[in-house]
């Protein structure tokens, strides 16, 4: 930083480096010696933010801006994945429930992606994206996190901005692979344009942020907590029937329907069929 030609010890206040030292005029009382008149700072303007734009893989037409970003390194992505995996156990330190549910997620998002044709590439970022989906809580309230009853709506608004939240955190380490980032910020998005942060509806919400939605409603539902009980599967099965198309993919739905267990196929949640141990 280039130095002052004023030092601050000849100065009568700090010597900024933007701004010019105060010299009292002629005549001036001891009053202003001793406190001078504050001066404004003038900061650098932040760059405009980059438009945000979804990953080809999943969403059809809306192609990322190569030009404007470059791919990390190897090295450098490992880091990246590195510093994103100490902030879900940051997260698993503040609530506990939240890592154990996006590691479930992460397992049936996988399933129901494998279950609707995806080739291995897209079903690891699916995956990798779904134990990412809830990050951002790590910027909302633990009291609101852990509390016990209904939440109102205002609390309900305060704990969805953790799709917000997560997106802000997952960008800078994310590079141009985006999956991540879909999953993150739009995995609360509904298929009626009801959803939460930005409404986007159909086919406008990225796939994997769809099929990520199945999963994380689906885990939501069969699990147990403070405020109420876990529905059954059978229970769980019906509220995703019932919703598909309004506020689910319906393809998504049926995907993970099949592969629930039923009387004539009792395999339950966990074994190989979710494609736990598969390193996917």
């Amino acid at each position: 930083m280039e130095s002052h030609p004023v030092a601050a010890h000849d100065s009568p206040h700090r010597a900024w480096p933007d701004r010019a030292p105060f010299l009292p005029r002629a005549g001036a009382s001891a009053a202003t010696l001793r406190h001078p008149p504050r001066r404004a700072r003038h900061y650098r303007p932040l760059p405009k933010p980059q438009a945000y734009q979804c990953n080809p893989t999943f969403s059809g037409s809306h192609a990322p801006d190569h030009s404007a970003n470059q791919m990390p390194a190897p090295l450098e992505q490992e880091l990246f994945l590195g510093a994103l995996k100490s902030l879900a156990h940051a997260l698993q330190a503040k609530d506990p429930y939240t890592a154990g549910h996006a590691l479930r997620v992460s397992v049936v998002a996988k399933a129901v992606a494998r279950e609707l044709g995806l080739s291995p590439p897209q079903v690891r970022q699916i995956g990798f994206a779904a134990e990412l989906h809830d990050i951002g809580k790590i910027g909302v309230s633990e009291r609101l996190l852990h509390k016990r009853g209904r939440l109102t709506d205002y609390e309900y608004d305060e704990v969805m901005r953790h799709t917000i939240i997560g997106e802000q955190i997952v960008a800078p380490l994310m590079g141009v692979d985006l999956t991540v980032r879909e999953v993150v910020r739009w995995h609360h998005e509904r298929m009626n344009g009801t959803g939460t942060p930005d409404g986007l509806s159909g086919d406008d919400i990225p796939l994997a942020a769809r099929v990520v939605a199945v999963a994380d409603a689906f885990d939501a539902m069969t699990s147990a907590r403070p405020y109420r009980a876990a529905l059954s599967l059978d229970a769980a099965r019906r509220e995703l029937l019932e919703n598909a198309g309004t506020q689910f993919d319906p393809e998504c739905v049926d995907a993970l329907v099949r592969l629930l267990p039923t009387p004539h196929s009792p395999l339950p949640p966990g074994s190989g069929e979710w494609g736990v141990g598969s390193g996917m």
